[in-house]
Parts: C-alpha cells; structure tokens; sequence
C-alpha cells in the first residue's frame, strides 16, 4: 500500500468485499474483522456494503490507539437502517454513555442520529440530527473542532450545537463498526447496511463537509481508489 492517503485520516473503510477482512485505506494498520452469527455483503449506494441483521453482527477494529489525545476529530458514515428508530451504533470507541472517546448511532427509542464525544476529565457532550426515517441512505457526518460538536445529514449542517474541550482519552478502549461496546459488553447492534466509515483527527470545515457528501474520496488520490478495486 503507497504511503497515507491523508495526513489526518485515523481510520478509512470502504466496506469493499474481502471475505472477512475490512481494509483501512488510511495507512494506519486498524483494519476490521466482521464478527457475529449473519453478517454479509452486498450492493450498497455506490459499490459494495456489509449487511448488518441486528442480532450480534459488527466489525471489530480492535484498540484504536490513534485517537487518543486528540483534540478535535470527525466521524463520517454512509448507512441504510432498516427499522429507523434504535437503528443501533455505527460507529464507537467508547465503554459506557460516559468513557470512552467518541459514538455515533441511531438513538434507541427515537428518531434521530446521535454523535457524542468525551473528553480525558471525563466531560461529554452530543447533538442530535432530528426527524429520520427507516430504509433510506443517509451520510452523516460528526464533527468536533475542539470547541464545539457539530453534526450533518447529507451534507447539511443540523441547528443542534453541543460544547467540549479537552482532549480525548489516553487509555485504549475497543473501537466497532455496527455496534457499542458499553462495559465491556458487544451491543446495541445496528440493523441495516453500512456503506464506508472514515474517522479524522480533525474537525472538518463545513465546505469539507458538503464536498466528501458530493464526493466520498474527495480527500483521497484517485489512484488508491482502483488499486482496492473501489469505484468512487
């Protein structure tokens, strides 16, 4: 693999069919294994997608060492839910609602997308994107910029505005793809589809935002897409 595709990225999967295997093409070494009972491939919005059934289905990364001390950091996230309201985790690296260092996922019991990020002094804070539906694409995309945590839906920015500074914890905690990990225990599984998953050690500006909604590797050389087999 050529060197890092970019300089910020902490972990970039495009969900491309490779067995069991989950390449991360951000040249940092966290690739996922899909773990659980029925987890399988198939066509997602623009190439391949794993498909999630709900019931103990996920991609285990592992410790995520490169997210710790950071003060800013984005999620982005291109999913299908099949059942909207508690759709499950996308995204986590966290061991509780209060440790941990960052999560995404559908609200159990509401019809919105929640994005939460701790800090070291074991502050927290998150924003909610409001009025989603089941069985529709959505990319979502968590931003915090040190100050504030900020959260988009198709490339729009959402009015729900959380505040944190800090840095993120030190201590290592399991990261997933399609699940949570709340002390020390595999839940709240996602149902549906989960098309590509990139986390930044940064806060994306909202132009950024709008142009990985119009291109998803737009920060990425174009010669990396075809070297994976990945269509952009």
């Amino acid at each position: 693999m050529p060197g890092r595709p970019l300089a910020d990225a902490a972990g970039h999967w495009p969900m491309n069919s490779l067995g069991d295997k989950i390449i991360d093409l951000s040249g940092n070494g966290n690739p996922g294994t899909l773990q659980g009972t029925a987890p399988s491939w198939t066509s997602g919005k623009f190439g391949s997608a794993i498909l999630l059934p709900g019931t103990d289905e996920f991609v285990n990364l592992g410790a995520m060492s490169i997210l710790a001390g950071v003060d800013s950091l984005t999620v982005s996230a291109l999913v299908y839910s099949a059942v909207g309201q508690g759709g499950g985790n996308i995204f986590t690296d966290t061991r509780g609602r209060w440790f941990g260092r960052v999560s995404m996922g559908w609200h159990s019991g509401f019809d919105w997308m929640l994005f939460r990020v701790h800090n070291s002094e074991g502050t927290t804070d998150s924003v909610t994107a409001l009025g989603l539906a089941a069985n529709t694409w959505y990319h979502f995309v968590g931003v915090w910029d040190g100050a504030t945590i900020r959260i988009y839906v198709n490339g729009v920015l959402q009015p729900d505005i959380g505040i944190l500074t800090g840095v993120t914890h030190s201590a290592s905690y399991g990261a997933c793809i399609g699940c949570g990990y709340y002390n020390d225990v595999y839940s709240g599984f996602w149902n549906g589809l989960i098309a590509r998953v990139m986390v930044l050690r940064r806060g994306l500006t909202a132009s950024e935002v709008a142009s990985l909604y119009r291109e998803l590797f737009c920060m990425f050389p174009e010669q990396i897409m075809p070297e994976f087999g990945i269509a952009a």
